[in-house]
């Protein structure tokens, strides 16, 4: 018994993950994936202004005199260290907001596949629009479509139908404003959040840094003339890189967008042709593996309406 348990365990440790789990752990780490590369960037231009300040000391003879080299690396380390538990708790927390994101991305599919998994297994079903989550040509479309498909089961008959003038000249994916803000929105709080706490970490290292180096020239004119100067030019590299840093997460929403506006496009159209005559039509997607199952139950659904309603085609 305990080595049937262990056998089965084991099989369902080598087991490969579902296609939506994947998609979520990788959503979860393009968003920290930004943040880590901003906080790297920075601290290589802090590493950089390091070096210069200790090729400077070294040039002024100071670092044989005081042994600020040493003193540097270690403060640096202790700050770091004493800040680690921080960073890691904003990486926690930015990738439970990434698996949020992604789960929103999914929803909407998952929505209206559940519906049509219910159909076809014969249980009652209610399809019901998710206002946050609201992508409006598909879960807006998608209703009407139910609508018709629910009529025509009842009656065990359909006949091709004309389109709403509105969902006429849809020939292409639709930007989501409402669902893009609401994608915008929740990244940016997290952007801004992120940039706060590398602004500060990278600061505050680089403000004791200076500090120790003004402590180590002894009020030498020269050298504070010097850091101060270079304090400037490091606030106007942090701030550029924070403005990097947000236009990043701007194209990432735009990433995320794209990952719901073609799929969706892909459903209504297809849809769409079923509503006008087009019954052999199913729903083909290309590079969108992590909605692969809940298209293959919308495409039961409609092999289900195929089977059970007697479909009447155009007259030619």
């Amino acid at each position: 018994m305990n080595k049937n348990n262990l056998n089965s365990w084991i099989s369902h440790i080598k087991k490969p993950l579902r296609d939506d789990t994947l998609f979520k752990i990788f959503t979860s780490l393009k968003i920290i994936a930004i943040p880590i590369m901003t906080f790297g960037l920075l601290a290589s231009m802090l590493w950089i202004i390091l070096s210069i300040n200790l090729v400077y000391f070294s040039a002024n003879g100071f670092l044989q005199v005081s042994g600020i080299e040493n003193t540097f690396y270690d403060h640096l380390s202790q700050i770091l260290f004493s800040n680690l538990i921080w960073v890691f708790l904003l990486l926690v927390i930015i990738a439970f907001l990434g698996l949020y994101v992604s789960i929103l991305i999914l929803r909407p599919f998952k929505l209206i596949s559940d519906y049509c998994d219910h159909v076809t297994r014969g249980e009652k079903a209610e399809f019901n629009q998710d206002l946050f989550t609201d992508v409006r040509l598909l879960t807006s479309f998608c209703d009407y479509f139910f609508n018709c498909m629910e009529n025509a089961l009842k009656n065990s008959s359909f006949a091709p139908l004309g389109i709403l003038k509105k969902y006429q000249k849809i020939h292409a994916p639709v930007f989501e404003k409402s669902f893009f803000i609401q994608f915008f929105l929740l990244i940016l709080v997290a952007s801004v959040a992120g940039g706060i706490g590398i602004y500060y970490l990278t600061v505050e290292i680089y403000m004791d840094l200076i500090t120790l180096s003004i402590q180590a020239l002894k009020s030498e004119p020269v050298g504070m003339y010097f850091f101060s100067e270079q304090k400037e030019i490091f606030i106007q590299i942090v701030n550029i890189v924070l403005v990097i840093y947000l236009v990043m997460n701007f194209f990432l929403c735009m990433h995320f967008h794209t990952l719901i506006s073609g799929p969706a496009f892909a459903v209504f159209s297809t849809m769409r042709a079923f509503l006008k005559g087009n019954f052999d039509s199913r729903i083909h997607i290309i590079g969108s593996r992590y909605l692969r199952d809940y298209i293959i139950k919308i495409n039961k659904y409609l092999d289900y309406i195929q089977r059970n309603v007697e479909l009447h085609k155009n007259k030619e």
